[in-house]
């Protein structure tokens, strides 16, 4: 093979592996979650991630005392609620499940276990229906009964649903929000809490808090493959 011809096949060759290095390198990017591919806005709150939660203290529907500090040591998603709010209970399947098997991401091997604490806003003259919304969708999670909606004013919500993410010390996590594109500390309105965005969403916020069921390294290292 002469000298000129030797060029010319380089030269293709060169120009072929440039072509597909920059396909796959596209292909890569279309195919990551939305969360790991396009910058967060940060939305601005009263509650900044790693301070500590509000205390919430009730009792449970058994008239027994409960509070949000009983639940140190455990990650918790907590969540506002009512009987008569439609999208509450929308979610409430979703949420049962998280519950009952945690949180499965396809970052990491095992689910992270967590537990779902349900603040429930009815009135006294309710109960019944808070029962039987229990009833209905099995719902395994603890519920604080809050009539006054005392804890409502502390966290300021707005809406039902509302949720937070707390830390196994009772601290605020900051959740990439897969469906507003966001960085925040409190999700407003319903969420698919199963699907693989909001899987990856609070399984990330998770890793950083130092689990001791599933270490921040794990994670982390599962998220750079």
């Amino acid at each position: 093979m002469n000298k000129e011809l030797f060029k010319n096949t380089s030269e293709k060759i060169y120009i072929i592996f440039l072509i597909f290095a920059i396909i796959l390198a596209t292909f890569s990017a279309c195919n990551k979650p939305d969360a790991l591919v396009r910058e967060s806005t940060v939305r601005i709150d009263k509650f900044k991630a790693g301070t500590l939660a509000p205390e919430i203290e009730g009792v449970d529907l058994n008239g027994l005392p409960i509070k949000l500090s009983d639940f140190r040591g455990s990650p918790v998603l907590l969540s506002f609620y009512a009987t008569w709010c439609s999208p509450c209970l929308q979610e409430m399947p979703a949420l049962v499940e998280l519950q009952n098997k945690g949180i499965v991401s396809k970052l990491i091997n095992s689910s992270i276990p967590i537990k779902v604490l349900m603040i429930n806003t009815d009135s006294p003259n309710n109960i019944v229906d808070v029962k039987s919304i229990k009833e209905k969708y099995k719902m395994t999670m603890p519920i604080i009964l809050d009539p006054e909606m005392i804890s409502v004013a502390k966290y300021e919500v707005s809406g039902f649903p509302e949720t937070f993410l707390l830390d196994h010390e009772g601290r605020f996590l900051q959740i990439d929000d897969p469906e507003k594109m966001e960085r925040t500390t409190r999700i407003i309105s319903t969420r698919d809490w199963l699907s693989s965005k909001m899987s990856l969403a609070l399984s990330l916020a998770l890793g950083t808090s130092g689990l001791s069921s599933v270490g921040s390294s794990q994670v982390l290292s599962s998220e750079s493959h």
